[in-house]
């Protein structure tokens, strides 16, 4: 399966500042982008933005024949939307009245409080973040109240409050006449390609989190600071589906909040969770090419902190390069994750560590000399 680096190419930096620019940069670059484009053909990163891009270029007065176009996708993904938020309101407030508290996460807690206009940003299913006490309960909620699980989480419905729960960050729900997840419940923040979990105190998520309205359903919503954090460390990874929209997310996100924005907070949370090396790629690369208004003294103290070791190997597996040290930090990084956590005895540290000895300098030798030995017996 090919997986897409996060960093936009050239071309899809034209569309983001076509999206972005609310000037005549904007104007030229869609041009810029238009002449080389195809819209029978284009991949589904770009297709994201167009709704934007759409708003932004009426806003500019823009004439051009494929407005037309674009419109329909704006108007299509406006009505998506509603409906989804819609259906998702019955299942936030089934929650609700079990005493279960959410957080919306992702598009839909950014749509109309960041974006401000809920057809500029498309989305196929709504995140909702729960306590890890709470999510096998909600589970069970949502499943008595008629949602399905998945059909690969279906199979360990036995064992999530245990095997699911520690290896996977959430499951996808979907209603009776669904055919894909519209629901993905998530009972931990952070999460690299799913199995590689991130600890967050949840307890500071829930209480910086702010109140939210989704389809008429109160619910919450993460604050700006903790809200970019995400975007950045969940945005800065390959993905089968290119994900370049982190760019527009963030961007969103700091010019929402405005001077409420509390910068040392960031900060102080992305150091204590060593997701600063994300943190300061995303900040930096939005300040510097589309004009993100982040304080430079911001970007000069991110620079300043040092990476903890496990930043340095989650960012190899985020880019897949350096492709060894990727491929050793698939085994190294829940290592070290495991001895940065307090509440975890050295017993099953010492073991990963173990497994990780034999994996990476006892099993490649024995593989090599298989090898050999084997081409030596066919030559014989």
């Amino acid at each position: 399966m090919r997986l897409y680096d996060p960093r936009p190419g050239p071309r899809e930096a034209l569309l983001l500042r076509a999206a972005l620019f609310e000037d005549e940069r904007g104007r030229s670059a869609w041009r810029a982008w238009r002449a080389e484009a195809d819209l029978d053909n284009i991949d589904q990163a770009s297709f994201r933005l167009l709704p934007l891009v759409y708003r932004n270029l009426e806003r500019l007065g823009e004439e051009d024949p494929w407005l037309g176009r674009l419109r329909g996708f704006y108007r299509r993904a406006w009505a998506e939307n509603q409906i989804l938020f819609r259906r998702l309101a019955v299942a936030i407030g089934q929650l609700g009245e079990q005493g279960i508290e959410t957080i919306v996460l992702k598009g839909a807690a950014l749509a109309s409080p960041d974006y401000r206009d809920v057809g500029t940003r498309p989305m196929a299913d709504v995140d909702l973040l729960v306590r890890g006490a709470d999510f096998v309960p909600a589970v069970d909620v949502l499943c008595k109240a008629g949602w399905r699980l998945e059909p690969y989480a279906a199979a360990w419905k036995g064992g999530l409050a245990g095997t699911y729960r520690m290896n996977r960050n959430a499951v996808g729900l979907l209603g009776p006449d669904d055919t894909l997840p519209v629901l993905d419940l998530h009972h931990r923040l952070l999460h690299l390609y799913e199995r590689h979990l991130v600890d967050f105190p949840e307890g500071r998520l829930f209480a910086e989190s702010v109140p939210f309205e989704l389809g008429g359903a109160a619910t919450r919503r993460l604050g700006p600071e903790h809200a970019v954090l995400h975007t950045a460390f969940h945005g800065l990874q390959r993905q089968s589906v290119g994900t370049i929209r982190w760019i527009v997310d963030i961007d969103r996100i700091v010019r929402a909040a405005g001077t409420s924005m509390r910068w040392p907070l960031l900060i102080d949370e992305a150091r204590r969770a060593s997701i600063l090396a994300p943190v300061r790629e995303a900040l930096e690369l939005v300040a510097r090419d589309y004009g993100t208004p982040v304080p430079s003294s911001v970007l000069r103290g991110l620079r300043r902190l040092p990476l903890a070791g496990v930043e340095r190997f989650e960012r190899a597996m985020r880019y897949g390069e350096p492709r060894f040290v990727a491929a050793l930090a698939r085994s190294v990084a829940p290592a070290l994750r495991l001895m940065r956590a307090r509440e975890v005895s050295r017993a099953p540290v010492v073991r990963h560590a173990g497994k990780v000895v034999e994996r990476v300098l006892v099993r490649p030798p024995i593989r090599l000399a298989r090898r050999l030995g084997g081409r030596a017996s066919e030559g014989g």
